[in-house]
């Protein structure tokens, strides 16, 4: 597909499992550049977005396994504030933009991430606050400073990870003095833990990075 800026080797579009398009979509562009870097040999691009045109690195690239890890520089973490929506009144949120919007709450040891998750997210999502609805994240903080995260994704539901959460995540915990900037920060999802750095300055990029690796191939008639 072409590009609409002239510095991308490609452009992302991603569709939701309920037809609606998201700005963005952190596992999907770790995917995008795996693929790239394993058609190309290019391993240091950037790709066109529409949350905007970001930069990939794919390190550790295994050809014949069809994997590696990918670092994405995804954008500053823009911040909206303190949320109290009507569907969690009891939980304060942090509103953050990855390019597409992102609710964070922070929940005490003995509450279950996933449970709040799957009850209070459809809500929240649809929050009149959140006039383009929104993906919604619980995060437990655990003793070692490993956020374990569970994500209401927008369009979608349950998820067994969200890359821009993840960022989102980790710029609230940074926020709230749960975590430290310019210091990696794990995030722990369903599928798996994303590495996550947060810029001192918030005007600055936050980086992602996590696995890809290649599970199958197909072929779709293009009309």
């Amino acid at each position: 597909m072409a590009t609409t800026n002239e510095r991308a080797l490609a452009r992302m579009i991603v569709i939701n499992h309920d037809g609606s398009r998201p700005e963005m979509c952190g596992n999907g562009i770790r995917c995008v550049a795996l693929h790239l870097a394993l058609e190309t040999g290019a391993q240091d691009f950037v790709v066109d977005t529409d949350a905007g045109a970001l930069r990939c690195e794919v390190q550790a690239l295994n050809s014949s396994a069809r994997a590696g890890q990918v670092r994405v520089s995804m954008g500053p973490a823009r911040r909206g504030g303190e949320r109290r929506p009507e569907a969690a009144p009891t939980r304060v949120f942090a509103a953050v933009s990855m390019g597409n919007p992102h609710a964070v709450t922070f929940v005490d040891a003995r509450d279950d991430p996933e449970v709040l998750a799957r009850t209070l997210g459809p809500g929240v999502e649809r929050d009149p606050l959140f006039p383009d609805r929104t993906n919604v994240e619980f995060v437990r903080q655990e003793a070692d400073g490993t956020l374990t995260t569970w994500v209401w994704e927008r369009g979608c539901g349950i998820t067994d990870a969200c890359g821009t959460g993840a960022c989102a995540t980790a710029a609230a915990a940074v926020d709230a003095g749960l975590a430290r900037p310019e210091t990696p920060i794990r995030v722990a999802l369903p599928g798996g833990p994303l590495t996550i750095v947060v810029p001192r300055a918030t005007d600055a990029d936050v980086i992602m990075t996590g696995p890809a690796r290649e599970v199958f191939r197909g072929a779709v008639p293009w009309a």
